[in-house]
């Protein structure tokens, strides 16, 4: 694969860790032709622009005799010196100094260790480039080439597809339900749990599936059962420091949401719903377990640019968890307007008013970030898109009533998640 290479540009570099200046000029010479200069503190790097103006400056905020802020006010003093680019590139994650590094003109903010697509992306918007063509590292053409294979990376449990199956067919039962998650001891003990909780309040215990479908009803023994299906099969084992019982908390109350929303919608199943809700954010599950790394430095350059997660997510991999969590649930039959609804959750303006699952899911996600307990790792949830509002028939709707209205309880999906642990 051939890529485009930059002009040669001219490069200042100061941090006090000569480690992480040599870490850093080893990422610009992967991009391409650069003239770099390496200073410690600021006093030489002033004298380094003096005798010959680089065409970016990439620093850490704290240095041996300044902080970056009196750098780039130096720089935004002198009509010589107030164009050249500087790019911040720190471990420090003090909401204070990110604000205040904006404020004296630092085009970009980096969270250490940088990484190299990301880096690439911000030069190759700053300068210029030219028709010389070289072969790229095609890392990022590798990532996705493996994500584009998802349903190798992540085939669906027996039990899941079986689930799928009983509840996309319109003529299924309670029996049918039952003789799937009897297949599975393990899931069924799990289940039996959830419904013996103190949640459910059941005045004798329950020792069945049976039993449970009889006292709480197929849909809802069908949704536990989904749900629990899905966490014990996908367990999100510490890789960093994402809270993963809030991601599944946040996913049940989409799930629960979007079921609430399609009861009043006559062409939505509130089942198909649920589904949808549960699985809206599962590519980040698959991220977060074949490429861990790269996943923790995704929600990290999220939190320190003010960046919803899927735009970092598209403009390092080219690929976000929307369209990874399509690849999977392609990969598992899912019916076509499931699979729209879970590629699209964060682009509502791209459906038609036919296409009510994705606006469904769109409004659910909305309400859960806005209203509800769970956390989904994305610091920059989507505003409400108009025309969803509109054709859910909540346009105008006090945002607080609506909620008040679907009655959800985070404490059931606590339940589960700690039933399945």
């Amino acid at each position: 694969m051939e890529a485009e290479v930059q002009k040669q540009i001219s490069v200042l570099l100061i941090d006090k860790s000569m480690t992480e200046l040599d870490e850093l000029e080893t990422a610009l010479r992967i991009y391409g032709n650069c003239e770099i200069r390496k200073f410690d503190n600021i006093n030489s790097a002033i004298r380094g622009i003096s005798s010959d103006q680089p065409d970016l400056i990439i620093t850490e905020w704290a240095l041996k005799d300044y902080t970056a802020a009196e750098l780039l006010q130096l720089l935004q003093s002198r009509a010589e010196w107030k164009d050249i680019p500087v790019l911040l590139c720190t471990a420090n994650k003090n909401p204070a100094i990110i604000s205040r590094a904006r404020r004296f003109g630092a085009r970009q903010i980096f969270s250490k260790p940088i990484n190299q697509n990301m880096l690439s992306m911000s030069l190759k918007k700053l300068f210029p480039t030219t028709s010389k063509k070289a072969k790229s590292s095609g890392s990022e053409d590798d990532i996705r080439k493996q994500l584009l294979s998802i349903d190798k990376l992540a085939p669906p449990p027996l039990l899941v597809s079986a689930i799928i199956e009983v509840n996309n067919d319109p003529h299924s039962s309670g029996q049918d339900l039952a003789e799937v998650v009897k297949q599975d001891q393990s899931l069924t003990s799990k289940i039996l749990k959830i419904v013996n909780s103190a949640y459910y309040g059941m005045y004798r215990k329950v020792g069945n599936i049976n039993h449970a479908i009889v006292l709480l009803g197929f849909e809802e023994v069908k949704n536990i059962t989904l749900a629990a299906c899905v966490l014990q099969n996908y367990s999100t084992d510490d890789k960093g420091n994402f809270d993963w019982n809030s991601f599944w908390l946040h996913s049940l109350e989409v799930a629960n949401i979007a079921s609430k929303i399609a009861e009043k919608i006559p062409k939505v199943k509130p089942d198909d719903a649920f589904v949808v809700g549960l699985l809206h954010d599962f590519g980040k599950v698959i991220l977060h377990q074949y490429f861990p790394d790269l996943f923790n430095i995704i929600l990290e350059n999220a939190e320190m640019l003010s960046l919803s997660e899927h735009q970092v997510s598209r403009k390092m991999l080219g690929i976000d968890h929307a369209e990874i969590g399509e690849i999977v649930a392609r990969s598992w039959k899912f019916p076509e307007p499931l699979l729209k609804a879970i590629a699209n959750h964060h682009t509502p303006s791209i459906a038609s008013s036919q296409d009510l699952d994705i606006h469904i899911a769109h409004i659910s996600n909305y309400f859960a970030h806005r209203f509800g307990m769970g956390k989904s790792g994305n610091p920059v949830p989507d505003k409400p898109y108009e025309k969803s509002l509109e054709l859910l028939g909540l346009k105008g709707k006090d945002p607080e009533a609506v909620w008040e209205s679907f009655k959800i309880d985070s404490s059931k999906f606590a339940n589960i998640i700690e039933s399945v642990e």
